[in-house]
């Protein structure tokens, strides 16, 4: 490869390297050092971090959008398996929970995923 040839590749490089941090979370696969410049610029530029924010909520809520409007393959709606046992876990530690509230004489009633608890007229006086 010749010197031309070297310092093209480095451009182009360099190239990808500032569209990544320019897009955010829009880049997919963002090297780490692209994270942390990012990181490092809302937090020393005034101001910068509301707009880093907001592109990074943008792109959050498009790909969210994406992923449960049935656009998107199924690789890519894959959890983490770790955060599958993590899940787990937390629902089977909040059915716990729900079975101590009603024999302190709380009741329980389900909606959905969310739990809403209310108190008897004893626990209450």
């Amino acid at each position: 490869m010749s010197g031309l040839g070297k310092v093209w590749d480095e451009a182009i490089g360099a190239y990808e390297w500032l569209k990544s941090l320019t897009l955010g979370e829009f880049a997919e696969d963002r090297p780490t050092s692209v994270i942390v410049t990012d990181m490092l610029v809302a937090m020393t530029v005034p101001g910068a971090v509301i707009v880093t924010s907001a592109r990074d909520l943008a792109a959050v809520c498009l790909r969210l959008g994406h992923r449960y409007a049935g656009t998107s393959t199924a690789q890519q709606n894959a959890a983490h398996p770790e955060w599958e046992e993590w899940v787990r876990r937390f629902r089977t530690t909040s059915r716990r929970d729900d079975g101590a509230r009603i024999a302190r004489g709380l009741s329980a009633r389900r909606i959905g995923t969310s739990v809403s608890v209310t108190a008897s007229r004893d626990e209450c006086a």
